[in-house]
C-alpha cells in the first residue's frame, strides 16, 4: 500500500511539474487582423519576455518558408529574412532573443518576424494575445540599416537624396523601440520634422494615412518621426 501512495505521489508530481512548465511558457494567442490564427504548435513568451512562434506560421502571414537543420528563411517577393538557431542576429537585426530550431517544432521570435516584412505587433498582457497588422497597401517602411547613403552632390540641388519611409530600431536605453521615418518626395535640404506618438493599439502606417499626416507632409514638404507603441512583447 505504501509503495502505491508512494507512486501515486510521485506520478501527481510529474504531471504538475509539467502543468507548472507549460504555464511558465505561457500560452499566448496570435491574431492577424482581429482574426485568431490557428498555429500547428503553441505559442510562448521565452525567457527573454518575446513570443516565440512556430515557423509554420509562415503562410497564414503570405509568407513562404524553407527550414534546413539549425535555419529557416522566410521569404516574401523580394525580401527574406533568416533565423539560426541560438544566434541574436537575423538580417541587419540585432535582437535581445533567439530562434529556437533544435527541436522537432521550431520556434522563432514573432516581434522580429512581423518588424522584417512590416507588420506591426502590439502586446495586450491582459489577455496575452500578440495582435499582428498588415502591412498598408503602397505604405510599407523600407529597413533603413539595409539602405545604403547615397552618393549627392549638394552643390547642384536642393533636392533630398534620399526619399521614401523607413523603419528602425533605436538603441541605449530605448533598445528595441521602433520608429518609422517619412521623407516625402517634396522634401528639401534641412527639412522640418512633426514628431508623433502613435496611440497604444493601432497601426503606425494606418494612422498616418487615415489622420492625414501623410498627406500634409506630401503637401508641405516636411517629414515625419513617428514612434511606435512600446508593446511589442
Amino acid at each position: 500500500m505504501t509503495k502505491r501512495i508512494l507512486s501515486l505521489a510521485l506520478t501527481l508530481a510529474m504531471v504538475l511539474s509539467l502543468c507548472l512548465t507549460v504555464q511558465a511558457k505561457g500560452s499566448v494567442t496570435v491574431t492577424l487582423d482581429g482574426r485568431a490564427l490557428e498555429l500547428t504548435a503553441p505559442a510562448y513568451v521565452d525567457g527573454n519576455g518575446r513570443t516565440q512562434v512556430p515557423v509554420t506560421i509562415g503562410p497564414q502571414l503570405g509568407l513562404t518558408y524553407q527550414q534546413k537543420e539549425g535555419e529557416v528563411t522566410f521569404v516574401k517577393g523580394e525580401a527574406s529574412l533568416t533565423f539560426r538557431d541560438g544566434e541574436k542576429q537575423a538580417g541587419s537585426m540585432t535582437m535581445d532573443t533567439a530562434a529556437d530550431l533544435s527541436g522537432s517544432v521550431g520556434y522563432v521570435p514573432l516581434v522580429y518576424l512581423a518588424r522584417a516584412f512590416g507588420f506591426q505587433l502590439i502586446w495586450n498582457s491582459g489577455t496575452r494575445t500578440a495582435a499582428l497588422t498588415t502591412p498598408v497597401e503602397g505604405f510599407q517602411a523600407r529597413d533603413l540599416a539595409e539602405i545604403e547613403a547615397p552618393a549627392h552632390d549638394y552643390s547642384e540641388s536642393n533636392q533630398l537624396p534620399l526619399t521614401g519611409y523607413f523603419k528602425a530600431s533605436l538603441t541605449g536605453e530605448f533598445a528595441g523601440r521602433e520608429v518609422r521615418y517619412y521623407i516625402p518626395d517634396t522634401a528639401v535640404i534641412r527639412p522640418y520634422y512633426h514628431f508623433i506618438a502613435v496611440p497604444d493599439g493601432v497601426n503606425a502606417d494606418q494612422f498616418l494615412v487615415d489622420s492625414g499626416w501623410k498627406q500634409v507632409a506630401d503637401e508641405t514638404g516636411e517629414c515625419l518621426f513617428v514612434l511606435l507603441p512600446d508593446q511589442t512583447t
